[in-house]
């Protein structure tokens, strides 16, 4: 587990931020935390926050593993307008599945910057960020391959953004399929979590639209 503070500094620091064309920048940052959030029905919810891997997988309605990590947005500046954005995470062990494909979903949620059971699937849904299909089995995706994960939804993110909050991200398996990543404690650095957001600060942006407005009225 990392602090709020640690991880803002680290990521601002180490200079992931880059601007790309048009006044669009980009912004690499981990997790403030992450962990496995499980489901049983015996032994109720649990929280294991310390591994350097994290597990999504589901076997049926008694035993449900959800793979979740929480990022500070307040790296990005307070007045950005969210572009777009991805998750990247590296597979820490082959993908199995029951048939030749694991069905995989992507949610998003306010967090509140620690790991616990209410950021189980069942008791905080989420708003719908992807879905993947990724090979599984022998013949499948093997460990140390980077999957990279567009968002199909953008608006939670700026929502959380908007509010100062911190933004979950909830992998959820189908049955029978487990996912194995590496955390934000994997020795791997190259392999830890990243949320890739690309935004464009709200000053920048309103610039942008007033000198495209005078540049066609100088046109007409």
């Amino acid at each position: 587990m990392m602090t709020r503070f640690g991880i803002a500094f680290g990521v601002l620091i180490g200079g992931s931020a880059t601007v790309l064309a048009g006044g669009v920048s980009r912004l690499g940052i981990q997790p403030t935390t992450d962990g496995l959030v499980t489901f049983d029905s015996e032994l109720g919810y649990s929280v294991e926050d310390q591994s350097d891997r994290i597990r999504a997988d589901n076997s049926g309605p008694n035993s449900v593993r959800d793979g979740v990590f929480e990022f500070d947005l307040s790296v990005l500046p307070a007045d950005a307008q969210i572009l777009g954005a991805n998750l990247q995470i590296t597979t820490a062990d082959v993908i199995t599945a029951p048939g030749m494909q694991a069905h995989v979903f992507y949610f998003g949620f306010a967090a509140d910057g620690q790991i616990g059971g209410d950021d189980h699937r069942d008791n905080t849904p989420g708003v719908y960020l992807a879905d993947e299909r990724y090979d599984a089995g022998p013949a499948g995706v093997p460990a140390g391959v980077q999957l990279t994960v567009a968002f199909n939804d953008i608006a939670p993110l700026q929502a959380v953004l908007d509010d100062g909050r911190f933004f979950g991200v909830r992998i959820q398996a189908t049955e029978g399929v487990v996912l194995d990543v590496h955390s934000i404690e994997s020795a791997l650095a190259d392999a830890r979590p990243v949320l890739n957001v690309s935004y464009v600060p709200e000053p920048a942006a309103l610039l942008l639209l007033v000198g495209g407005t005078a540049l066609l009225r100088r046109r007409g």
